[in-house]
């Protein structure tokens, strides 16, 4: 839970509680308007079955329901539907004002915060600080769910919050963005300006939007399968090798019968597999998975240091993100020996590591 600064220790624990309390007083609040607009909602069907089997009586001849008995269901369905309409009112009202503890996007956008404010203490949390602090801290805030994207991505907001003695530089969009983009997460940052309080101090706040990002160990609850290596990753990475070879004056490369296209070499994905999957007492799974491809030049007249290539290529995707796969944490490759075609091929052998987690 996040420390306060300026305050004790006792007096930090203290407004986290107070927090705790009000989120939990708030879901109890929508649990009890969620109940009544189903009960609410029961009453008006009941109310709307009394009427048609009366309408039905009097249709068939049976005169035995009084016009005041008639009366009596008629009114009863309007009563209910108004009540169960201010029902549903206060039960979108409710769910407005529940109090988010979610902190799994603040999590995620701390890291890069921290290395855009070298030295300075960044705290994730859910709620804004009562008490401002006299000495540099970021806080970021997190105030809604996270929304899953599936496949171990997120996306949300955050804000974060720069507290600096006026000396102090201010924080840069620009700088949590690029950090954000450095781990493979596409979001937005921009500021929302700075101003004064106390003495001598500032705060700048900076809202983020992060359209995709990812724990550094994902949730991913299933486990991978061959035809999801062969199929995403062999694709993936053949498309990149090919698109790596390519030098600036060439044209895109162009995907063409399920092979990569570039004016230096074309890449074929041949298969994929799942080598091994462990899974750790903590919910850590290590998922191992081999890549087979090959590819041959455009042109003779042409020289490229595919090796070269790929050993570059191996270190982009190492910390990357694959989704359904996880965090690349290990990444190796090789070149093999030439297959007797025309024109000859050269088959690669990638071995990636992926880590993620099942709960």
């Amino acid at each position: 839970m996040p420390t306060k600064v300026r305050t004790t220790q006792s007096a930090a624990v203290s407004e986290d509680d107070q927090q705790l309390t009000a989120a939990k007083a708030s879901r109890e609040a929508l649990a009890a308007a969620q109940a009544l607009a189903t009960n609410r909602q029961a009453d008006h069907d009941n109310a709307e079955m009394h009427e048609a089997e009366m309408e039905g009586q009097f249709n068939q001849g049976d005169d035995s329901a009084t016009a005041s008995d008639w009366s009596h269901v008629q009114a009863e369905v309007t009563r209910t539907e108004m009540l169960h309409n201010a029902a549903q009112t206060a039960e979108k009202r409710a769910e407005n004002a529940v109090v988010n503890t979610d902190v799994t996007l603040s999590l995620i956008a701390k890291e890069w915060v921290q290395e855009a404010l070298k030295g300075v203490d960044v705290i994730a949390s859910f709620y804004v600080p009562k008490t401002s602090p006299d000495k540099a801290v970021a806080y970021v805030i997190q105030r809604k769910q996270t929304d899953d994207l599936r496949g171990g991505s997120v996306a949300g907001r955050v804000e974060v919050r720069y507290y600096r003695p006026s000396l102090y530089g201010a924080l840069d969009a620009g700088d949590i963005q690029a950090a954000a983009e450095r781990a493979h997460c596409r979001v937005v940052a921009a500021s929302s300006g700075s101003h004064e309080y106390g003495d001598g101090m500032k705060v700048d706040a900076i809202q983020v939007d992060i359209q995709r990002g990812q724990s550094p160990t994902p949730l991913i609850k299933n486990d991978p399968t061959d035809v999801m290596v062969s199929s995403r990753v062999a694709h993936a990475f053949g498309a990149d090798l090919a698109a790596h070879c390519r030098a600036t004056t060439d044209p895109p490369v162009r995907g063409v019968n399920g092979e990569y296209v570039g004016a230096a070499i074309t890449v074929k994905p041949l298969s994929g597999k799942v080598t091994s999957v462990d899974v750790d007492g903590a919910g850590v799974r290590t998922a191992k998975v081999q890549l087979n491809l090959n590819y041959h030049r455009e042109s003779d007249l042409r020289t490229v240091n595919v090796d070269k290539h790929l050993k570059e290529l191996m270190i982009d995707w190492k910390g990357s993100f694959v989704p359904n796969f996880g965090k690349v944490t290990s990444i190796t490759g090789h070149l093999g020996l030439p297959d007797r075609l025309l024109p000859p091929s050269m088959p690669v052998t990638v071995e990636i590591v992926f880590t993620s987690r099942v709960r």
